[in-house]
């Protein structure tokens, strides 16, 4: 984003993100439309490109914005819990997923968009939302305790990111299903328990 954007109020800076999260989270990055963000924003088109470069810079902006939306909630229910449990990374993503749901729940919008960026099928817009996503999630997690890890931490982290974003979009799923708040919080955390136990326990049974 050019200077003129981080310039503005922070009132207008969050209208033009959270219509450009709206825009892309309904329509997607080919089909999103700049002139439906302009008008839901209230701002002019001149004005939209004195604050940007190209939709797609909007675009890989406002993933940012949603992905900073959920992991900055959950950073900060982590911060507030017992260092001990924050160092164990089984610890820290059953805390995690404790929260995922009230924020999903919060700022559905966002979690629609960052499903559809997830299947986005330009590779650099992709590489650019992967990247997102790693750096968010290096900020939450990668200060655990890795040193009794059985497996190369960057392969235990691939496994940890595939979780995520699996049981991100089985919430949005169920949400789409006019679920109650409840029945959709309580599928949320039940697959997390059952994920959290597989790992700690692994699969096969001790002799």
């Amino acid at each position: 984003m050019k200077s003129t954007f981080e310039n503005l109020p922070k009132d207008k800076q969050k209208r033009i993100m959270e219509a450009a999260v709206d825009e892309f989270g309904v329509n997607g990055y080919k089909s999103g439309s700049t002139d439906r963000i302009i008008r839901k924003a209230s701002i002019s088109k001149g004005g939209l490109y004195e604050y940007i470069s190209s939709k797609s810079e909007l675009y890989i902006a406002s993933v940012e914005y949603a992905y900073n939306g959920v992991y900055g909630y959950l950073h900060t229910k982590v911060d507030n819990t017992e260092k001990a449990l924050r160092s164990n990374l089984l610890d820290r993503l059953r805390i995690a997923s404790s929260y995922a749901a009230e924020v999903y729940l919060q700022h559905p919008r966002y979690i629609q968009l960052l499903a559809r960026a997830g299947s986005e099928d330009d590779t650099e817009l992709q590489q650019e939302i992967e990247n997102i996503f790693k750096n968010r999630f290096n900020h939450l997690f990668d200060d655990v305790d890795a040193d009794n890890f059985a497996f190369p931490k960057h392969r235990v982290f691939d496994l940890v990111r595939t979780l995520l974003v699996k049981t991100r979009n089985e919430f949005l799923s169920t949400m789409k299903r006019r679920e109650s708040e409840e029945e959709i919080v309580a599928e949320y955390k039940a697959c997390w328990d059952f994920y959290l136990e597989v790992l700690q326990s692994g699969i096969f049974r001790k002799n």
